[in-house]
This record gives C-alpha cells, structure tokens and sequence, in this order.
C-alpha cells in the first residue's frame, strides 16, 4: 500500500466556495486499485464584541466554517466510470456541541466521473450561490457572529453579501470544463417552509431546480447561479407562491492583489436560506437585495484586506451593513493565524444578528491536515 500526499478542496465536487478551507489530505491506494482520502481542518476563534445599547459579549467559537474530517473512497475506473464516495463529519466548538448538538455530517454523497463529466447525488451543497462564499475574509473566518453562548455558526457574509447555498439532498450534473467554462443543474430537495397560512397546508409537487454557469481562466473567474420553487397552498386560501434567486459576480487575481465582488437577488426567500423568510414575506414575494465587494494583497506567507457589503428587504429603511478588515498569517503550511476587526449594523426588518449592531475584535486559528 502507497501513501501519497495532495491538495484537495474536499467540500463537494462543486464546491468552488471555500478555497481557504482546502486541506492536504493524505490518500492510501490498495493493490486493488481502491483508494482511501482523509483530511479536514479545526478553526478557533476568541471573539470580542461592543454591542451597542446592550451588554458586550465574548465567547470561543469555530467559525463560519465547523471543524470538519473529510472522508473519500474511489473505486478504479471500469467502463470509462469513475465512482466515489465522499462524506463529511462536523463540530462546532460552542455551547451545545454542533449547530445540531453533536456530532453531525454536511457532506453524504456518491459521484460518478466520466467523459460525460460529473453525476452526483447524495446530499451536499447546492448551486445557487456557491462561488460567491469563498470570500477571502469570512470564508475562513468569522463574518456576522452568532450570540454568547450559541452553539450556531456563524454567518460569514450571508446576508451581507451572497446567499446560503446550504447543504441539502439532491441529484446533480456537471459539465467538464472546456476553456475554463463550466455548467452545472441540480435538482434539490425543497426547503420546508411550514404553512403560508394557518389552517392550510404547503406543498411541492416539484423540487427545487438551481443551475450555475463560471468562467475560470489564470486570472479571472466570473459566474451566475439561479434558482426556483413552486409552494402550492392546498387549503382554503389561494397563498402559492414562487421562490426565485438570481447572483452574478467575479474574482480577480492581479498578481499578489485579488478583487472579488457579488450581487444577488431574491424574491420570497429572505436574505439566508430558503425557508427563511416571514410567512407574510413570501406570500407578497418580497426581494431581498444583496452585494459585497472584497480587495485582499498577498506579502509572502501573510495577507490582508478589507470587504464591505450589505443586503436588505424591499421594505426596509435601513440594510444590514458589515465592513471587514482582515489579516492572515500562515505560521506553518499547515497553522494560520488570523485575525478580523468588524463594524455591523442591522436592518430595521430581520436583523441577522439578534443583538443588534456591534463592533467586533476578532483572533483565531486554522490547522488544516
């Protein structure tokens, strides 16, 4: 048995989203021609807040990103096929374990590669709004934190810039890239909304259909993803409505400097995930509008940069505001330290922090294996 060392993104065979999380896995091929993929990563963060008009807070915390053990299993290619399976354990350090308490998975999912390009199915993340979260400062940090003692994660620049693509069941496809162009379908198990109105019932006769289209070259990588879900109202009242999302955005590497910027729009769905909205807000299809615009520069072995970004609904006088400064520092090829200093401030409707604005001094680290 051979043992050989690589990088991988490991998250899902979409996901283009957290380039900070790759990690050197290490891979163990039998003589069979099966081959065995383990690697991960273990964020930290100390977080310090100033809460305005409410008392300050600090708590240890894992991230936007929980500590993850990535697992893979590829059998030898037959037929012009290539099978594997991948799966994905998770922990946040906090109060309450995981975000679901305990031990959890994100990632459980079978692909097939070929020629024909990439099946996948099992659950993993969706389409809509991947590229957009591999942001080079709340991706492998922080973002817009969670409460003293939450066992949540945080929210990264959901809300602030892009929406969540979430990990659900689904059955997906992907094109082969040729000249850096790549397009992928999926249909996704839909999101649980619960009733539009009391006394009725929701259905989906359909799932969720999400679709993404990327350019990749040396230098630039741009992309657009969309979504739809049909919710029918069975009951006495006539309340279906139509959830929809649309993003657009690019990166830019020019040399050790990088731009990344992303706008997204959505209607009936709030501003996070599907199923986030208000009853009233779906029913009236309501939009939510968000964008963020990063700049980050590379010296050697550190990095630093600064984003800003917002998003709010049709109704709302005032947005959800974060401005970022970032610093990173990898200490190792396998330890960075990082540190991140943050200014909220919540929208008047569905603030995504529930103690309101703050301020906020951030310091961790990341051992990726």
């Amino acid at each position: 048995m051979k043992i050989t060392q690589y990088s991988a993104v490991f998250l899902a065979a979409s996901m283009v989203a957290t380039a900070g999380t790759a990690s050197a896995a290490m891979s163990f091929e039998a003589p069979n021609g099966w081959e065995f993929s383990a690697g991960g990563y273990i964020p930290v963060f100390f977080v310090a807040d100033d809460t305005d008009n409410a008392s300050n807070e600090a708590t240890i915390t894992t991230g936007f990103n929980p500590a993850s053990l990535n697992l893979g299993f590829t059998a030898p290619e037959q037929n012009g096929v290539t099978a594997s399976g991948h799966f994905q354990l998770n922990n946040h350090v906090g109060v309450g374990g995981n975000n679901i308490d305990g031990l959890g998975s994100r990632v459980a999912k079978i692909n097939l590669d070929g020629d024909f390009g990439t099946v996948s199915i099992g659950q993993g993340y969706g389409l809509f709004g991947t590229p957009a979260i591999g942001d080079r400062g709340s991706a492998m940090g922080v973002g817009v934190k969670s409460g003293q003692g939450s066992s949540l994660a945080t929210l990264g620049r959901i809300g602030t810039g892009y929406f969540y693509a979430d990990f659900h069941p689904r059955l997906s496809y992907f094109s082969n890239r040729s000249n850096g162009v790549q397009f992928a379908v999926t249909a996704v198990d839909p999101a649980s909304v619960g009733d539009i109105e009391s006394d009725t019932e929701v259905t989906t006769e359909l799932p969720r259909f999400e679709a993404r289209l990327d350019y990749a070259g040396e230098m630039m990588h741009v992309w657009t993803s969309g979504a739809t879900q049909e919710l029918d109202d069975v009951g006495a009242n006539d309340d279906s409505a139509t959830l929809t999302g649309i993003d657009v955005g690019g990166a830019l590497d020019l040399g050790a400097g990088n731009l990344r910027a992303n706008y997204s729009t959505t209607e009936g769905t709030g501003g996070v995930v599907f199923g986030n909205a208000t009853v009233a807000q779906t029913v009236a299809e309501e939009g939510y509008d968000q964008w963020y615009v990063e700049g980050s520069y590379d010296f050697g072995i550190h990095t630093i940069g600064a984003s800003y970004g917002e998003g709010e609904f049709d109704s709302a006088a005032e947005a959800n505001e974060l401005t970022m400064l970032f610093s990173r520092h990898r200490v190792t090829d396998a330890l960075t330290f990082m540190i991140e200093l943050q200014d909220y401030a919540a929208s008047d409707v569905a603030p995504l922090a529930s103690q309101g604005d703050y301020q906020a001094f951030i310091v961790g680290s990341q051992l990726n294996f």
